[in-house]
């Protein structure tokens, strides 16, 4: 799972560049999708880790909510204009899992 959340931190690296270089920017492409990337990809390797090391729930809903985020995602931006709603949708799926990391890690009183 440790590595899984490095990536994270990784993504939250790239997010820090979408506040340096706003949309207009040249850079801003390439950090926002720097960030959704890292960012996915880290809660799925930690949630693979979550799954090996006793924790499979978690790491199922882990598992439902990468794949439901790329896939919502990827269908927002061929219906919508623009990539608002497919962000939305990128944003959501990463708090969700956060917010539920982070209960799991407040109701057992521990580290996961």
């Amino acid at each position: 799972m440790k590595f899984g959340i490095w990536i994270f931190i990784l993504g939250l690296v790239f997010l820090a560049g979408i506040g340096i270089f706003p949309e207009g920017t040249s850079p801003h492409y390439y950090v926002s999708w720097g960030f959704f990337i890292t960012a996915s990809l880290g809660i799925m390797v930690a949630g693979v880790g979550l799954y090996l090391g006793g924790e499979k729930q978690l790491g199922i809903i882990t598992a439902i909510i990468f794949v439901l985020s790329w896939v919502l995602g990827l269908w927002a931006m061929e219906v919508f204009k623009g990539v608002a709603v497919s962000e939305f949708i990128g944003i959501f799926g990463i708090l969700t899992w956060h917010y539920m990391v982070l209960a799991k890690i407040l109701k057992k009183g521990k580290k996961v």
